[in-house]
């Protein structure tokens, strides 16, 4: 039965659901046509150009940036190249350093893993940001009517930043305002082999895949897309991704997605 049951989910895993390597790109749709399509059938998808009528596209420079909130500190991971569990770690790598040292890292054009500030903080609700979050009005169009100014998560770093592979609780909506990140993804359906003791991080990279240790991972798709400013990734719940910043990058994050309306019973 156990063998059986593998089969099947093995079979799943080459079907994926729909043809094609590539994350489908929306450029023209509707809120509904995207909840029925990609939302509740748990499929990925680039929203090409959905923030782009963001101010921050334009105005977010790193030096505009530095004169918005330079001064104040921000928690942000360090020490990332001397171990590979970074991120299960986090909490060992979290440093406070000044705002201003870390866009003038991002704006020097080096490429480092080194120093990231991601998302496990709450970098808008703070004094010194709020004005930011004028540059960044949230897609309520895809988003819970309680969503606030100042729920998104701020990503910000060097060419050269990596998340893992990892897969998170909710549905997560990303999108960028400067530089390009390159996002693979894997169905969740993958996960009793990428994460065999149920853990959200896997040591599977499928920018160098070792199918000696995963085998299994042969039958899976591994998707891929790049963001490039004013675009967004639709990211669903469980599936797994690895983000790799191509270029000096900016990130809002949002994961305050509407709850479903269910038919009365």
């Amino acid at each position: 039965m156990q063998e059986d049951l593998q089969r099947l989910v093995r079979h799943l895993l080459a079907l994926d659901g729909y043809a094609g390597a590539s994350v489908d790109t929306l450029s023209d749709f509707t809120a509904e046509s995207f909840y029925h399509s990609y939302v509740f059938r748990n499929r990925p998808a680039l929203l090409e150009g959905l923030v782009a009528t963001w101010p921050a596209i334009k105005l977010w420079t790193f030096e505009y940036m530095m004169a918005q909130a330079g001064d104040m500190e921000v928690g942000v991971s360090v020490g990332r190249d001397r171990e590979t569990d970074y991120e299960a770690n986090y909490r060992r790598h979290e440093k406070l350093i000044p705002f201003r040292s870390l866009l003038e890292l991002a704006a020097s054009g080096v490429k480092s893993n080194d120093t990231y500030l991601v998302a496990k903080g709450d970098f808008f609700r703070r004094a010194h940001s709020r004005a930011l979050c004028e540059d960044i009005p949230p897609p309520m169009a895809l988003l819970s009517a309680l969503t606030k100014p100042d729920d998104g998560s701020l990503w910000l770093g060097p060419a050269g930043t990596i998340t893992p592979l990892h897969q998170d609780s909710v549905n997560v909506l990303l999108c960028q305002v400067r530089g390009q990140k390159e996002v693979s993804l894997i169905s969740s359906l993958a996960s009793p082999w990428l994460a065999p003791t149920g853990l959200s991080l896997s040591d599977f990279d499928p920018d160098r895949p070792d199918y000696c240790a995963f085998s299994v991972l042969r039958e899976a798709r591994i998707y891929r897309t790049v963001l490039s400013p004013g675009d967004a990734l639709f990211i669903p719940v469980g599936w797994w991704h690895k983000v790799s910043a191509l270029s000096a990058s900016i990130s809002v994050s949002y994961t305050t997605f509407r709850l479903p309306k269910l038919p009365p019973l």
